[in-house]
């Protein structure tokens, strides 16, 4: 064994340094100080001890699968057609038998091992050598056991992670389970046999990697979290909690229909005239002559993400050709169109914001005059508020950047202050239970989150994405700190205002266990704050300061410009959360019946579901002339 192997097992085993210390900003006495002291909930952490080792191996998969693996896959798709690469992976999961029925048997789960005898017996007789997976449609269900869940069942839970080459995420534990996972797979002992299957499952799972890859700040933490809590529900066999909060209905969320249709769209970019960088956007463009709708996803969300490439798909549905931008509070805009060091300040980042929606609009235009018959603007939830003031800066004597034929708001939040106080509280939902069932929850969840990405939801089986009672609230509060994390840590990285005590390092994060104190709003106040008072020459950084500030970023401090704006419509639901008691009176009020759509009931969180945006869509491309019609490019 040499050396550097035996060096990578001692720091697996012992760790490499002890966790360096995190700033206690309860104790913070600065403007703001009343957040800072209450009670956050706090995450279980995974051991890490070589993250840097860990990081670096990351980096390198990401290379091999963005150059290397994943142009292989494609052209094996393009090869072997999906009924021939399902039946193969019916082939490779029948043969894995041996391994699931002995780790059901060796953790006294007698009863699934038969379950696993008759799956095999059923899908090697009556689907062909297991080419048809009969056993799942007869309602006999796979168990899924592996040996790294044999050892967590005997005890061994706690155990050190690491990254693998190629492989991916494991720890210690897991990684003794795959000798024996090996060992009882009957491909194994004939190679040419383990090179097809592996090739044969990365043809159908490589895209949706890169799309985690590529639409995450941090994917590597991400995943990291993801495996953890995966890996301890499959060991405790944990169900998915069916708990009802506040509100026992259902949330829904926004993806595509078609998981193929983000693939059509091409990625492009233009220079932004203020920072001099390129601006990725993405385009979905019609054949024939149609408007083009513009598009800005919710808080922190990515052009390519599910809710953005979902608004895309619906738009192209109605006969539109769609541009999806990066959300202000993303780590794509902040890196390369704020012209402020740091995200937040709406008046100023949406002007950011339109400076690149011209520029796209400006290049789009000269490049197929007459590709385009108007230019519409849709903003969703954040990106709705975003809408709104960039609609408002029309009626400036100054404005000088395009001017959309329609703008829409969905789900936009009228009181900013109101809706992040909201999310910040989602975070904290479970400090109302018992500390010994937060982590139970916790894992529960993460498991269901993966279940919905996959799109089955064990509830009520293959269906649109949907969570109940405050399961929702929970992953949704869970998102959004963890957006607020990346915004600090990028921001201070590009330039550190001193407020963090601990060191910046991209190939090591442990800095993440005190950024994961702030809220938003003591973001607002330790770092935003600040910032805004400095560059508009106001020393008052104090509660005064900060109520103005978001004052500022809210609808009412631009009434007057939308109230002027007749090419404005707003749509929201009854159970908007994130709408304040009189928000939606007051802006009927101010756009007129005719201009405001509330749609009684609704999801959790107020998202209007698919078929009513569909409607809003539509409605806003009758603004312009334009019938419903179906033609893709």
């Amino acid at each position: 064994m040499s050396r550097g192997v035996v060096t990578l097992l001692a720091l697996l085993l012992v760790g490499c340094e002890s966790a360096r210390p995190v700033h206690d900003w309860s104790t913070w006495t600065g403007p703001g100080s009343r957040h800072f002291a209450k009670e956050e909930l706090v995450l279980p952490e995974l051991e890490d001890p070589i993250e840097q080792v860990n990081r670096a191996i990351w980096n390198t998969n990401d290379i091999l699968v963005t150059w290397v693996i994943a142009p292989l896959a494609s052209a094996y798709r393009t090869v072997v057609p999906e009924v021939a690469r399902d039946g193969l992976g019916n082939v490779f999961t029948n043969l894995l038998f041996p391994g699931r029925c002995l780790n059901n048997m060796l953790q006294g789960k007698y009863g699934d091992s038969w379950v696993e005898v008759q799956r095999f017996l059923v899908n090697s007789t009556f689907g062909v050598g297991g080419f048809r997976d009969v056993a799942t449609r007869w309602g006999i269900a796979t168990t899924n056991e592996d040996f790294g869940q044999t050892l967590g069942a005997w005890g061994w839970r706690d155990s050190s992670y690491f990254v693998l080459p190629i492989l991916g995420p494991t720890n210690v534990r897991d990684m003794v389970g795959l000798v024996g996972d090996t060992l009882a797979d009957p491909a194994f002992y004939y190679p040419p046999t383990t090179t097809i299957s592996l090739i044969n499952r990365l043809s159908d799972e490589v895209q949706g990697l890169l799309d985690l890859m590529h639409t995450h700040y941090d994917y590597y933490e991400l995943s990291r979290m993801l495996y953890q809590e995966r890996r301890a529900a499959d060991v405790d066999d944990d169900p998915v909690s069916t708990h009802a909060g506040p509100t026992d209905e259902s949330a829904e969320f926004l993806k595509p229909l078609d998981a193929d249709f983000g693939h059509f769209g091409r990625d492009r970019s233009i220079v932004h005239p203020r920072t001099g960088r390129e601006v990725p956007y993405t385009l979905w463009r019609q054949r024939d002559p149609a408007p083009l709708v513009l598009i800005l996803p919710g808080f922190g969300g990515h052009r390519r993400g599910a809710a953005a490439t979902a608004l895309a798909e619906i738009v192209f549905q109605s006969g539109l050709s769609a541009v999806t931008v990066s959300s202000t509070m993303n780590w794509e805009l902040i890196e390369t169109s704020l012209t402020a060091e740091l995200p937040g300040y709406l008046p100023w980042d949406s002007q950011d914001v339109h400076r690149v929606l011209d520029a796209i609009v400006t290049e789009l235009t000269e490049e197929a005059p007459d590709a385009f018959t108007a230019h519409l603007l849709l903003g969703l939830s954040f990106g709705g508020l975003t809408t709104l003031f960039i609609a408002a800066d029309e009626v400036d004597p100054e404005h000088y950047l395009v001017s959309f034929d329609h703008y829409t708001s969905i789900n936009s939040p009228i009181d900013l202050d109101y809706a992040l106080g909201r999310l910040d509280g989602y975070y904290n939902t479970l400090l109302a239970e018992a500390p010994s069932e937060r982590g139970r929850r916790i894992t529960s969840l993460y498991k269901r989150a993966l279940d919905l990405a996959r799109g089955s939801d064990p509830e009520v089986g293959y269906t649109e994405p949907v969570l109940s009672g405050d399961n929702a609230e929970i992953l949704v509060g869970f998102d959004f700190r963890n957006t607020v994390r990346d915004i600090i840590f990028q921001t201070q990285l590009r330039k550190n205002r001193g407020v963090l005590k601990g060191a910046l390092d991209p190939a090591d994060r442990r800095i993440y266990r005190e950024i994961g104190q702030f809220s938003y709003r003591e973001y607002l106040y330790a770092f935003l704050l600040p910032y805004v008072a400095e560059l508009l020459r106001n020393e008052a950084d104090d509660e005064v300061a900060a109520r103005q500030l978001l004052a500022a970023c809210g609808v009412r401090s631009i009434a007057e410009a939308l109230a002027a704006n007749p090419r404005v419509t707003f749509a929201s639901s009854e159970q908007d959360v994130f709408l304040a008691d009189d928000d939606a009176a007051w802006m009927s009020e101010l756009l007129g019946p005719e201009r405001i759509s509330i749609q009684p009931g609704g999801p959790v969180f107020g998202n209007l579901g698919r078929e009513a945006i569909t409607r809003v869509v539509a409605e806003m491309a009758g603004k312009v002339g334009f019938g419903s019609v179906t033609n893709q490019d």
